[in-house]
């Protein structure tokens, strides 16, 4: 059911699952923007086989930002190794913090 390179990457390229958690205070059409905006940014640098993933909004175990609650988005991908990096710099990002409370970003 799942894409082919998720399981064998081509050499240079790695699996990745990035987690957002958005403020809970977006609407529903901000949150699907900042996921397009941030899959069109790792399409960009060779992201392939894409998939978004709006779980919603939950309650977290812990305040972040004085929020008990924020919009959960995971993005499953392949692409080239280099990307993590990319992907750490533009969530860490002041302008990104406004809008992304936390983000995690795995190779699984």
């Amino acid at each position: 059911e799942y894409p082919e390179s998720w399981a064998k990457p081509s050499k240079g390229m790695a699996m990745y699952e990035t987690m957002l958690i958005m403020r809970p205070d977006m609407s529903e059409d901000e949150v699907v923007a900042e996921a397009d905006e941030f899959k069109a940014f790792i399409e960009e640098h060779g992201a392939e086989d894409v998939v978004v993933s709006i779980k919603g909004r939950q309650r977290m175990a812990s305040p972040i930002q004085g929020e008990w609650n924020g919009v959960y988005v995971l993005l499953m991908y392949v692409a080239p190794t280099k990307v993590g990096k990319l992907v750490q710099d533009r969530l860490s990002a002041p302008d990104d913090a406004k809008r992304i409370m936390r983000f995690l970003n795995t190779r699984p």
